[in-house]
């Protein structure tokens, strides 16, 4: 099966996207398959609620060149037949802030592109257009 890569799109903040995209993502490691979500969606940082570990790297260290893919990724706590791995943001705001420049939306595309060559899907949480120009 060729990897899939799904960005899901909130019309605005607080509709319920992050909760649509991480539900997506566990129903497809019920099937068994290895899915990696990322979460563009900086400004609620909604996708690190999810976890019950502390957030040391995240997304946004991913895309300003402070961590590795591998760094950045936290598997959900659920027991699945698959993988279901969690890129979330969880920053400081001046790391927020160097997360949303246009450079590092180039890498944040750059960094689903190396993951959809190893999962089996990749889902992204993104923003409304007007929170983060730069993705």
């Amino acid at each position: 099966m060729a990897t899939r890569t799904l960005a899901l799109v909130g019309a605005a903040g607080g509709v319920g996207t992050t909760r649509l995209t991480l539900e997506c993502g566990a129903t497809l490691a019920r099937t068994g398959c290895d899915v990696v979500i990322f979460d563009a969606a900086f400004a609620t940082q909604g996708l690190a609620a999810y976890l019950d570990r502390e957030v040391r790297r995240d997304v946004t260290a991913l895309v300003t060149g402070e961590a590795t893919l591998a760094e950045a990724l936290y598997d959900h706590p659920a027991e699945l037949p698959g993988r279901l791995a969690l890129c979330p943001a969880r920053a400081a705001f001046e790391r927020l802030a160097r997360g949303k420049t246009p450079e590092a939306g180039e890498r944040l595309g750059d960094q689903i592109a190396a993951a959809s060559l190893a999962h089996d899907a990749v889902l992204v949480d993104v923003p409304p257009v007007a929170a983060n120009q730069a993705l």
